[in-house]
């Protein structure tokens, strides 16, 4: 007469389907050497914290390293040693920055790159200090770190972002290395003259 008279429900535990999702989506974006995202990831994130900054008006830094001699290195120690370094930077950068909060990624080859929401150029500037002390301390021969960093201005396009971040980290190789440049924003009045 139109009323049910049972019903029956079928019942699957998927958290174990759950955990493989998540396990493969994780090895999508991570790098296999170091254990930090990869590059693809690194564009997903610079796009997304660079519009809750703006959206938020939060501050939002980003860290350029670039491995100084790092060629030398591996022609004369060896790939194996190599990619010793390149797995040190990324505990370098895990143990000198926020524990989801910050975000390390290996860029490509021995350029890696960090992106500090909620941080300021001050606050940054500390974090990059310490990730080329904390390296130095582990006295890898000739290899040194040399980074670049950029404080968010919100009239600046991600390639900008990018451009200049890297542009600076340049400045610190061409110093010397082993060293942090600051991309400095002109002044209104070197702007106006």
């Amino acid at each position: 007469h139109g009323n049910a008279q049972f019903m029956v429900a079928i019942c699957k535990d998927i958290t174990e389907q759950k955990r493989l999702e998540n396990e493969l989506k994780e090895m999508t974006i991570r790098d296999s050497l170091t254990g930090m995202y990869n590059v693809r990831y690194f564009y997903e994130r610079l796009g997304m914290e660079m519009d809750r900054a703006k959206r938020q008006g939060h501050a939002l830094s980003m860290l350029l390293i670039d491995v100084d001699n790092f060629k030398s290195f591996n022609d004369t120690q060896g790939h194996l040693e190599g990619d010793r370094v390149l797995s040190e930077v990324g505990r370098v950068v895990e143990e000198s920055t926020r524990e989801h909060v910050d975000m390390g990624f290996r860029y490509g080859g021995d350029e890696f790159t960090v992106l500090l929401p909620e941080t300021d150029e001050k606050q940054a500037l500390v974090v990059a200090n310490r990730i080329v002390d904390t390296f130095a301390a582990r006295k890898f021969d000739i290899v040194t770190l040399s980074l670049g960093l950029m404080h968010y201005d919100r009239k600046c396009t991600a390639k900008e972002f990018m451009h200049f971040t890297d542009s600076v980290m340049y400045e610190a190789k061409r110093a010397g290395g082993n060293q942090v440049v600051v991309h400095e924003y002109p002044t209104a009045e070197e702007m106006s003259g």
